[in-house]
């Protein structure tokens, strides 16, 4: 079974999932903020990442894409510092995981831009 809801992850995570009861989670093109200003308003931190583990069962996995490389790096360095996931791939993964393509992602494929895709497992 797939959901799809619009909410704020920072603040509803906790409120709309117990834990253990989600088996995968994909975030497509979080932070349209990229200024530094806005490090503030980003979905994706060690915080959420905090959070999101415990409502993640054992062996779920977190899938991020992005087209932003700075962004790409930081939440990979946030993940890979967290004990709760394991990176899938030596880096980033290879191919588009959710199989379905954003108008961001197509926005950018027409252009010739990279996308930076992030698979981690929950420990």
């Amino acid at each position: 079974n797939a959901y799809v809801l619009k909410a704020n992850a920072n603040t509803a995570l906790g409120e709309l999932f117990a834990p253990r009861s989600l088996s995968r989670t994909v975030i497509m093109f979080p932070d349209p903020w990229y200024k530094p200003r806005h490090l503030k308003r980003r979905v994706v931190h060690p915080k959420f990442l905090a959070e999101l583990a415990v409502r993640l069962c054992p062996g779920a996995e977190l899938h991020i894409a992005t087209d932003q490389p700075s962004l790409a790096a930081d939440m990979r360095s946030d993940l890979l510092s967290a004990a709760e996931y394991k990176n899938k791939y030596p880096d980033y993964a290879p191919e588009n995981f959710a199989g379905l393509l954003t108008d961001i992602e197509q926005y950018n494929r027409q252009r010739g831009r990279q996308i930076y895709r992030l698979v981690f497992i929950r420990q």
